[in-house]
């Protein structure tokens, strides 16, 4: 091979070389084609290696080629190359090029702008209620950034998500953070996130702080109305003072005042007038409101029962009406009747609870009820509160459908009021030793002016009061109550159905199969220590408690279904009525021979099944009887419970997915007209039955 070819090829190896070297550096004219940029703060000087290292998109070009290549600036007045540092002169864009062998290699935009030096945010620590959205209210500095725009990305989406305009919607409950980012890359926040329940709440009256339990919320104690002590003993309830700072509502308060345990003592505070509110713990509004009265002849009881369950599984606010109890309910005397037409009607109990109706009605909204969407219910007195709410002129408008657990159709006449209200000052009289014999007190009380019987009412202490009257049988003859004054409750009484001026609603009537037992139980105790002597052997006194239970449950079951049912389907135009009866109890199968006997599906049953709340006299009577063999058959009760209430207080209507069909109640005499509740061991036993009490 000639001098001159080895020359030549040597040539050739040599620019090979070059193009190798220079592919290993840069890669392809295609690569060089991306167009690699970054950004440089004004007057900001940079080594040129950490400049490239620093930018995501340069970094390669900060290899060991690094030191083989030289950097020149397209636009020397925006951007100067300063030996191996890289200086930002003037706000603009220039390109940074790198050269090999006086061949430009890559090409490099460059920005040079006024970077973001801080961001603020309002709080760097957000507290956020579940469901709720919060924006993030941020500023940078400085004002004239080139680029001032901001991103933002949350750690946990689980627990909050943020929009790309800074706005947090809480999920879940949690902690959490969200990073704020300048989308210069320059500076970045981070913002603390809390997803907490929402515990405080306004109303009219003020802020009220609730409590969280499990899987609800709730505001014990809130005031619907002043106190009744003193001057507004037997009067209206009259709006409670306002308070200008955030009431505590997370424990419960005293109950209505009632006669006590012991002779002569009372519980509880004449200042009762309040609700306890549950709802499901989570975001929703407009839910469904289920306004519960309590139990206890409406001479005792406690609206403080746990209704969470209710709430949750039924989806709705529930509100627990406290009243007043005993005769500072419901006392009828011409001497108090000075005041105003419903004052006057001695129904003060009735005025109470439209005053808590009138209270959901101002204020349900905040807790996420519908005011446009509430069923009443009750158990026992408190269903007959209920009932009488349904023909009561004063509550029009304040509710839109009833539930009736165990409650009748009974109203008393302000006579029958007036004799009782002296027929116990005379035992007060009595009491205090001012005579000696109730004929002769009670002379002395009838002989008084309407001037001198006010005195004496509006002189008795507070214990007094609560023990005027006990609890009040079926037909109220103890404890006389929902006086027919014409005004609250009208004149006809539950005869005025048929004519329909009533508050036609949907309704739903519910009793137990053995609504007596637990009353003849009681009896039983109270006769044999008193007249022992009567019976002549267990098998005896077995017998009277058996036969009590069977005709009374069915005199009373009855009583609170088929005769209310009956009465409401005489009106022509009433809304749809249904009813159950729940049977669950009798079954010794199910449970044992004594409870089947004794306790059965007793009064209230059906309540604690709705609550998950199962009580009974098993411990007395029947130990063991409810137990783990049979828990599965009395949860599937409550959950099928619970879906039809959930249906009937949203739609009006219990029927929807995943349960049994019910028919509205009819007249015709094999109709299949009243749901029946039963259940084996671990499943349900739901029927339409032809079951008819008279």
């Amino acid at each position: 091979m000639s001098q001159k070819c080895r020359k030549c090829i040597i040539g050739i190896l040599f620019v090979l070389s070059a193009m190798l070297l220079f592919s290993s550096v840069i890669g392809t004219e295609s690569s060089a084609a991306a167009k690699p940029s970054c950004l440089l703060p004004l007057k900001k000087e940079k080594k040129i290696k950490a400049f490239l290292k620093s930018n995501k998109s340069t970094k390669k070009y900060a290899g060991k080629a690094y030191a083989k290549m030289k950097w020149k600036s397209s636009k020397k007045k925006v951007l100067q190359i300063k030996g191996k540092k890289i200086i930002g002169k003037k706000k603009g864009k220039a390109q940074l090029r790198g050269y090999l062998k006086k061949k430009k290699a890559v090409a490099i935009k460059v920005t040079v702008m006024i970077p973001v030096s801080s961001i603020k945010v309002n709080d760097s620590s957000v507290k956020a209620y579940l469901g709720s959205k919060t924006q993030i209210v941020s500023a940078v500095k400085p004002a004239n950034a080139s680029n001032k725009g901001l991103s933002f990305a949350t750690a946990n989406k689980k627990i909050a998500k943020v929009s790309k305009k800074g706005v947090i919607t809480a999920l879940a409950y949690g902690k959490t953070s969200i990073k704020v980012k300048s989308k210069d890359g320059f500076k970045t926040k981070t913002v603390k996130v809390n997803v907490v329940p929402e515990l405080l709440r306004k109303t009219a009256n003020g802020d009220v702080n609730g409590a969280q339990l499990k899987n609800a919320l709730v505001w014990y104690g809130v005031p619907y109305g002043a106190s009744t002590e003193g001057q507004n003993r037997w009067c209206a309830p009259k709006n409670p003072s306002k308070w200008n700072y955030a009431l505590n509502c997370k424990k419960k308060r005293a109950d209505a005042a009632q006669k006590g345990s012991a002779a002569d003592t009372y519980t509880g505070s004449e200042n009762c007038l309040y609700v306890n509110v549950f709802r499901p713990d989570t975001a929703e509004k407009k839910l469904p409101v289920f306004v519960f009265m309590h139990g206890g002849g409406n001479s005792s009881g406690s609206a403080n029962r746990n209704l969470a369950v209710i709430a949750k599984d039924c989806n709705a606010v529930v509100v627990s009406i406290s009243h007043r109890l005993g005769a500072f309910g419901y006392l009828s005397h011409p001497a108090l009747q000075n005041k105003s037409p419903e004052e006057n009607s001695g129904n003060f109990t009735m005025l109470d609870i439209k005053k808590a109706l009138e209270w959901i009605q101002g204020n349900i909204a905040n807790f996420g009820g519908a005011k446009g969407n509430v069923t009443i219910s009750g158990y026992s007195a408190g269903a007959r509160n209920a009932m009488c709410a349904v023909i009561s002129p004063v509550m029009k408008g304040l509710f839109h459908k009833a539930v009736s657990f165990s409650g009748g159709m009974v109203t008393c006449t302000p006579e029958q009021g007036e004799a009782a209200t002296e027929n116990k000052l005379a035992d007060i009289l009595v009491k205090r030793k001012k005579y000696d014999k109730k004929d002769a007190a009670l002379e002395y009380v009838e002989g008084l002016s309407l001037e001198e019987t006010r005195s004496l009412l509006e002189d008795l202490t507070t214990a007094e009061v609560a023990n005027m009257f006990d609890g009040a049988a079926l037909v109220l003859d103890n404890f006389p109550q929902c006086f027919r004054d014409g005004v609250v409750i009208p004149e006809e009484g539950f005869d005025i159905i048929p004519s329909g001026n009533y508050n036609r609603v949907p309704m739903i009537l519910g009793s137990n199969r053995s609504e007596y037992a637990s009353f003849a139980y009681t009896k039983q105790m109270t006769l044999s220590r008193t007249s022992a002597a009567s019976i002549s052997s267990a098998e005896e006194m077995s017998s009277l408690i058996q036969n009590a239970i069977t005709y009374g449950s069915k005199f009373h079951a009855g009583f609170y279904v088929e005769d209310a049912a009956q009465r409401l389907l005489s009106d022509a135009g009433h809304k749809a009525v249904y009813g159950y009866r729940n049977l669950w109890g009798e079954n010794p199968a199910v449970t044992n021979e004594a409870y089947s006997i004794y306790v059965g599906a007793s009064h209230g049953s059906d309540l604690d099944f709705l609550c998950e709340q199962y009580t009974g006299l098993e411990s007395d009577v029947a130990p063991g009887a409810i137990n783990s063999s049979n828990l599965n058959g009395r949860k599937k009760i409550s959950n099928r419970m619970q879906s039809y209430i959930k249906y009937f207080i949203r739609n009006g209507n219990p029927n929807g997915s995943g349960v049994k069909n019910w028919t509205t109640w009819t007249t015709g005499e094999k109709d299949k007209r009243i749901m029946t509740f039963d259940a084996n061991k671990t499943d349900t036993a739901l029927a339409m039955s032809e079951e008819y009490l008279k």
